[in-house]
């Protein structure tokens, strides 16, 4: 049997229209705790989509 889970959180920032660098380092901080397999993040306002794959991926724990 194969499972899948969603872990879906939004914010909104005041004039954020880009994910700055130390937003994604926290982020991947985050992943380095987790066990995943595949990652998106969509900014909304410019469309930009970053992807992590655990395949490709080695983030320290």
């Amino acid at each position: 049997m194969k499972y899948s889970h969603i872990i879906h959180f939004a914010a909104e920032y005041d004039d954020m229209y880009v994910i700055p660098d130390d937003w994604l380092e926290q982020f991947e901080n985050l992943l380095s705790q987790l066990y995943w397999n595949h990652v998106n993040v969509t900014e909304t306002y410019s469309g930009n989509r970053f992807v992590w794959r655990a395949d490709e991926c080695v983030l320290e724990k």
